[in-house]
């Protein structure tokens, strides 16, 4: 009895593996949404963020980060792995295949006690995109200026060619984009896709 006390009362950790530092920065934005919204409820978990460079990372990096970088820093601690990413497996560039499978069974062999999925449709430009109002203000470009391209990556990035800048890479870190939108507006727009990340926090 005293052992499954002892695990019913286990600190939570919850462990955001990402494409890229925009998405860490976005996660950081959204968690600090969903505490400042729940300000009567305390939110249990330890979060942790982790760019992973691409999708290929869950193929190469996601074990060994989750290993070396992560574990030794939450020792004794329920450890839930959210591994975030773009729907969209063609889009902008040629994808890795990945199987998801096998990368859930890795990290629970590691020691994570869960693996959730975190699935922005069809990429995390679609979901910035929500807020195209405040991306336009954000990049000083007049409000009747329309995004366009196949994908949500290729109509920011024809916003910022707009407005003289490059959006040239996906997931490199755009100083003030993130804070410059409407996260509450993108949170319940995309409320399907956050569904099991809300489950996990209790909120």
């Amino acid at each position: 009895m005293k052992n499954i006390w002892s695990v019913m009362h286990l600190n939570k950790c919850l462990v955001l593996f990402v494409e890229g530092q925009t998405e860490v920065e976005f996660y950081k934005a959204l968690i600090k949404y969903i505490r400042e919204c729940h300000v009567d409820k305390k939110l249990e978990h330890k979060v942790i963020y982790r760019s992973i460079d691409g999708i290929g990372g869950y193929k190469k990096e996601v074990n060994r980060i989750f290993l070396k970088e992560v574990k030794p820093k939450v020792e004794g601690y329920q450890i839930t792995v959210a591994v975030c990413y773009d729907t969209d497996v063609f889009g902008y560039v040629q994808r890795p295949k990945i199987n998801w499978k096998e990368v859930e069974k890795l990290l629970i062999d590691d020691g994570a006690h869960k693996v959730i999925h975190i699935k922005a449709e069809k990429s995390i430009e679609d979901w910035f995109l929500i807020d195209k109002e405040g991306i336009k203000r954000f990049l000083k470009l007049s409000p009747d200026i329309e995004p366009q391209g196949s994908n949500g990556y290729e109509k920011l990035k024809y916003l910022f060619k707009k407005a003289n800048k490059i959006y040239a890479k996906k997931g490199r870190e755009v100083n003030g984009l993130v804070q410059a939108l409407d996260i509450g507006l993108i949170s319940r727009e995309v409320m399907k896709g956050l569904e099991l990340l809300y489950k996990e926090l209790g909120v």
